[in-house]
């Protein structure tokens, strides 16, 4: 329980990495209470206000938004609050996977693609007069 009370904040909601480290961290803890037969109604109101200072609060104002539309009137879940995080930063890496590979495709056909070439059509038929004058004289 102690290294979920000391877990760092993290600020921006585009630090994936962060959030994914935040989240793995939290649920390996939590799995780890569950064994010792710790159920989430013991340490979850304790836990879930730190969670919800711990993440960006962009995504903190998503997930309340969510939980007035869904009207829920029961007390906070840390494991609503968990699978929200997890949907959250599974569809960022998503994102990130598909943006990478549109950058990799960029790269790939930049570095490899057909040179232009240098000398324009009408520099050719001049080179190649100059070379039949020089042989025909």
């Amino acid at each position: 329980m102690s290294k979920l009370l000391n877990l760092h904040s993290i600020q921006d909601s585009n630090n994936v990495v962060g959030l994914r480290k935040l989240y793995n961290t939290c649920e390996v803890q939590i799995r780890s209470l569950d064994s010792l037969n710790v159920t989430s109604g013991m340490y979850g109101h304790l836990l879930y206000p730190i969670l919800i200072k711990l993440i960006p609060e962009e995504l903190s104002l998503a997930f309340n938004r969510k939980r007035l539309e869904k009207d829920s009137q029961n007390e906070f879940d840390v494991m609503e609050l968990l699978n929200f995080l997890k949907i959250e930063i599974e569809c960022r890496e998503s994102v990130l996977f598909q943006n990478s590979k549109v950058e990799r495709k960029k790269n790939f056909n930049n570095q490899y693609s057909v040179p232009k070439p240098q000398h324009s059509f009408t520099n050719s038929v001049r080179v190649y007069g100059l070379i039949l004058q020089f042989f025909l004289s």
